[in-house]
């Protein structure tokens, strides 16, 4: 009877170690392509960090001269730039920080999700909010993948 398991196991005439490593993979290898992709996956999430948070940055700095006044007019909200450019800049802080980023999009989320709903209701393009929206997204789950999952349970 044992005889004929041990032959089920080795049908192939060779055993399952023998064929994985035929195969071109072994356990050591595995780990070092798992911690490789998770060391490519940290370095993109911290490129689309570093790269919104230039952007957003530049949207702040622009609210805190005056510059954004004339777009937020259309909006009627040229009195509340310097407010806006705060919670801009807090927002995306938290976004930085590993210890807070989850925050961070969630609170970045909220503000998007309000200047989507400002140009809608002024009928003017919501692409570029949108796309910013959907980059910060990205970047959360370039960073973490199960990010929205944790949301869920």
């Amino acid at each position: 009877m044992e005889n004929n398991l041990d032959n089920l196991d080795n049908l192939g005439g060779e055993s399952n170690a023998q064929q994985f490593n035929a195969e071109g993979g072994s356990i050591a290898n595995a780990g070092k392509e798992a911690a490789q992709s998770r060391r490519t996956r940290i370095i993109i999430g911290w490129v689309l960090t570093i790269a919104v948070s230039l952007l957003l940055f530049a949207t702040a700095s622009a609210k805190f001269t005056g510059a954004a006044e004339p777009e937020f007019v259309k909006y009627r909200l040229e009195g509340y730039l310097i407010g806006i450019g705060i919670l801009e800049v807090i927002c995306t802080i938290l976004f930085i920080i590993p210890m807070t980023s989850r925050i961070g999009v969630v609170l970045l989320s909220s503000y998007f999700g309000g200047a989507i709903v400002a140009h809608l209701t002024s009928n003017t393009i919501f692409i570029l909010p949108l796309f910013v929206l959907f980059i910060i997204w990205t970047t959360a789950f370039v960073k973490d993948p199960d990010f929205f999952g944790k949301f869920l349970k």
